[in-house]
C-alpha cells in the first residue's frame, strides 16, 4: 500500500490498474453494499494521491500527465453532475404524474 502511495508502480499502471479499475470495481461493489461508501471514497483519495504522485515522477510526455491529472477531477465533477441530472429528470417526471 506503502509503494501504491508513494506512486511507485508507474503512471500508467497506477491510472489504469489502480485508479480506473480499482474505483470501477470497488464502485460497483458500493452500489450493492451501502457501507462500501465509504470504502470508495477512501480508495478513490489513495489512488488520486498515487496517481499525481506518478506523474510527478514521470519522466515520459507530459500530456499524459496533464490528462491523468485532468481526470482526477472530471470524473467526480461529471458523476456529481450525471446524478444532478437524472434526479432532476426523476423529479420533474415525478411532477409530471403528480399534476
Amino acid at each position: 500500500m506503502r509503494k501504491l502511495w508513494d506512486g511507485e508502480f508507474g503512471l500508467a499502471a497506477t491510472f489504469w490498474l489502480w485508479w480506473f479499475v480499482g474505483n470501477l470495481a470497488i464502485g460497483g461493489i458500493a452500489t450493492m453494499v451501502p457501507f462500501w461508501g465509504i470504502v470508495s471514497l477512501a480508495w478513490y483519495i489513495v489512488t488520486s494521491v498515487a496517481v499525481w504522485k506518478a506523474g510527478t515522477r514521470y519522466q515520459g510526455a507530459d500530456a499524459w500527465k496533464v490528462l491523468s491529472r485532468i481526470c482526477l477531477f472530471a470524473v467526480p465533477i461529471l458523476t456529481v453532475l450525471i446524478t444532478l441530472l437524472l434526479f432532476g429528470a426523476f423529479f420533474a417526471m415525478l411532477m409530471g404524474m403528480a399534476s
